[in-house]
């Protein structure tokens, strides 16, 4: 619903704007090239809030396109739209500020903003992006979670999304070529070869090669400008264009990535189509094209679509862990396939589960990781499919996930008992007793649940007791436990934070023959790691599992280090063992 209403208005913003700047007939085909968009129908239908973004600038650029723009009060909502954006996207963080300061340019150009009003106006961006602002700057220097008067300001557990998507971050100017190729492709109208929830194959975001006819709107915007002294709207839109254009190529591209630059280009495409079709014939035809191909597409997309992006949406899941509820005792476990994306989201709803419970009862595997996996919570267990995996990554995986829940004294058997998703590839439906289980069908989504409750593992996931008894080896910011031939981390209470950073394992031999080569000249063995490659978080307790080496060992080292933007190595805590 937000996204429907978000699309309403944006339509209106858009008639608004090019009315402002073009008049009616101007305004008419703008709208009309926006109420047809393949991007606009499916960004208005999906809840995603990455799409709320281009509506912050639309209706910043509504403001700033008025006739009595030159109102303070008018400027200062404008900057306050703008402003919001940041709370919207990751990539507002480079826009906002580049657009807001094109925006002060251009207020200036038409003789409407004094140094007086853009002092204020600049105070009112800060103040409205304060807090994202802050977080920014705890997350960017590596700062701890900054806490004033009840509210915080969270330093992100894993790694930042900006960091794995842009490529300031990542330094990878040959990825950086590549990229300007795949956000030109989405340009030009082709399909975005990875996100099927955003796009029907064989359909991008605009018509294929429209951003021809928009570039020759940009042309045209440009003379007018240098050769007029035109500083009208079209300029500001052709700014923000131009701006989303730059932001996009320096992140993966994508079309909800790119999301800001759709409509900007549309509204060029509307300016090249009015500036080549001067007679009332060429304008129809191109009208009619332009319907002709909104019509393929809404055809298509009412047809074709929900089964396509059925198994992306989990479509089914919501009724299939209904019934589970139903059909499972009130004392047993609901396991539910990791085939699925995730599920605990959905058992998070259809079971309204408190809060409170799930940060008491969840298993974290992959802590640290941008996308950590939820193995299981309350009643709920999260399982890969029936089989186990072939491949040997997919294997440690599926046998690593097990070892996470056998700790937490999970029946692992279970997944025989409630399986909900079946994968379509490995005629797993065939494998289970018709006697017992019920299938429903969802589109191209095949789900299965017992029919008598399946006796699926008794009692809930619960962590009362510390999973680590008796006294440490040594006491740190983790404990050390020695066991079974295993360096064993152990911290309660434990959060996110307290696995983000790197652990560094040093193991001194007894004999130094026993080294590898390469690590006998520093005298002991460096087995360095990563919380989520060894460990899992259970409820509020982290723990952690690390084969020690077969040979004599005389003194151990370990502790966690961040690296700092010098290069130079924090170490965070130290423990030792000598043996």
């Amino acid at each position: 619903l937000p996204m429907a209403l978000s699309g309403i208005a944006s339509l209106w913003l858009m008639w608004r704007i090019a009315h402002n700047a073009a008049g009616a007939k101007f305004a008419l085909i703008a709208l009309l090239l926006l109420a047809l968009s393949s991007w606009h129908i499916m960004a208005s239908r999906w809840g995603l809030e990455a799409n709320i973004l281009p509506l912050c600038v639309l209706l910043g650029a509504y403001f700033l396109s008025r006739h009595d723009r030159g109102r303070f009060g008018v400027q200062a909502l404008a900057v306050a739209a703008l402003s919001l954006s940041v709370y919207a996207y990751g990539t507002a963080y480079v826009f906002a500020p580049l657009f807001l300061a094109a925006a002060f340019g251009w207020l200036a150009l038409n003789g409407v903003l004094t140094l007086r009003r853009l002092f204020a106006l600049s105070a009112i961006a800060a103040a409205i992006a304060a807090p994202m602002t802050a977080f920014l700057i705890v997350n960017l220097l590596d700062l701890d979670t900054i806490r004033v008067l009840g509210v915080t300001v969270p330093r992100y557990t894993g790694q930042a999304r900006w960091e794995t998507k842009a490529f300031l971050f990542q330094r990878d100017w040959g990825g950086f070529i590549g990229n300007v190729g795949d956000m030109s492709r989405l340009l030009l109208g082709y399909a975005d070869k990875w996100e099927l929830v955003s796009r029907l194959p064989e359909w991008g975001a605009l018509p294929r090669f429209s951003v021809i006819i928009a570039a020759a709107g940009l042309v045209v915007v440009l003379h007018r400008a240098i050769a007029r002294g035109d500083y009208g709207v079209h300029l500001l839109i052709a700014v923000w264009f131009v701006l989303a254009v730059a932001v996009a190529a320096l992140s993966d591209a994508s079309i909800t990535r790119m999301n800001l630059m759709w409509l900007p280009a549309l509204y060029l495409i509307a300016l090249g189509l009015a500036a080549a079709c001067r007679s009332r014939a060429a304008l129809c035809a191109a009208i009619a094209a332009v319907a002709a191909l909104g019509g393929l597409f809404a055809y298509q997309y009412f047809r074709e679509y929900e089964t396509l992006a059925a198994i992306h949406f989990n479509k089914g899941l919501d009724a299939a862990i209904s019934r589970a509820i139903e059909t499972a005792g009130e004392n047993e476990l609901i396991y539910i396939s990791r085939l699925t994306t995730t599920p605990y989201i959905q058992a998070l709803v259809q079971s309204e589960a408190s809060p409170h419970r799930y940060l008491e009862t969840r298993i974290i595997e992959d802590q640290g990781h941008e996308f950590p996996r939820v193995v299981a919570f309350g009643r709920f267990v999260f399982l890969s499919p029936i089989r186990a995996p072939s491949d040997e990554a997919g294997a440690r995986d599926y046998e690593r996930s097990r070892g996470h829940l056998r700790i937490a004294g999970v029946d692992i058997d279970g997944i025989e008992r409630h399986i909900f998703r079946i994968p379509a590839d490995a005629d797993a439906a065939a494998a289970l007793d018709p006697d017992k289980f019920a299938f429903e069908r969802y589109g191209v989504n095949l789900y299965a649940y017992p029919k008598d409750g399946g006796g699926g593992g008794a009692g809930a996931i619960s962590f009362d007791e510390p999973l680590m008894q008796g006294e440490p080896a040594a006491r740190a910011e983790f404990d050390l436990h020695m066991q079974d031939g295993e360096l064993v981390y152990f911290k309660t209470p434990c959060g996110p934070p307290d696995a983000r950073a790197r652990f560094f394992l040093h193991i001194v031999p007894v004999d130094a023959e026993d080294l590898p080569d390469e690590r006998r000249e520093r005298g002991f063995d460096n087995l360095d790691f990563w919380f989520s490659e060894r460990g899992a978080l259970y409820g509020r307790q982290c723990l952690a599992h690390l084969p020690l080496p077969d040979y004599g060992i005389a003194a151990i080292k370990t502790g966690q280090f961040k690296e700092t933007r010098g290069g130079m190595y924090n170490k965070l805590w130290i423990a030792e063992l000598e043996f």
